[in-house]
């Protein structure tokens, strides 16, 4: 997959899966991919997904003079998931935010900005949410995560056991007829 996309073999995958709508800060995802790219040159940004803002995005990210490939909608999203080394979460509002479990099941580390539904599934575990919308800050604390492999490692670790613990179907459906059970009874 790296090949077929132009990826060197050195260089680390930054990506994001989502529509490229507002809601989803693709715009906050090239702001932190400038200040990343600043302090690291072997990385390359991939973005996954369709819409209203593209082309808006792609004139951003070329203005930055930034390395993103924008791949539009893909049927083959797990094996791209499977190159990322980080994903970078920067959505402005989200409910829950299923990709962020596709990206644990990839056991890749979640780095981003703390909205809605996601900080209570990356509380659990599988990457670092922070608070305010400081593209500096996440840049910065993606730098060292790709640096320290004993911190990746245990996020991604981290992430695929979360997934497993409380978002595993047969789990869900369990929980869910407990609920039913306690209501009905």
């Amino acid at each position: 997959m790296r090949q077929s996309l132009g990826i060197k073999e050195h260089c680390k995958v930054i990506g994001i899966v989502c529509r490229l709508v507002e809601q989803k800060g693709v715009d906050d995802f090239i702001k932190t991919a400038n200040k990343i790219q600043k302090m690291r040159q072997d990385v390359i940004f991939l973005v996954v997904g369709e819409g209203e803002k593209r082309k808006a995005l792609e004139k951003m990210a070329a203005d930055f003079g930034l390395d993103i490939i924008f791949l539009g909608d893909r049927s083959d999203v797990p094996d791209l998931l499977a190159i990322f080394d980080i994903f970078l979460f920067t959505s402005k509002w989200e409910p829950f935010g299923i990709v962020l479990l596709e990206a644990m099941a990839a056991q890749i580390p979640i780095l981003g900005f703390a909205v809605g539904g996601a900080r209570e599934i990356i509380d659990k575990g599988g990457g670092i949410l922070i608070e305010h919308r400081n593209h500096q800050k996440l840049a910065e604390l993606v730098i060292d995560v790709l640096r320290d492999r004993t911190v990746y490692k245990r996020l991604a670790s981290q992430g695929y056991s979360n997934l497993i613990n409380n978002f595993h179907i047969e789990k869900s459906i369990k929980r869910l007829e407990q609920e039913y059970l306690m209501l009905t009874s």
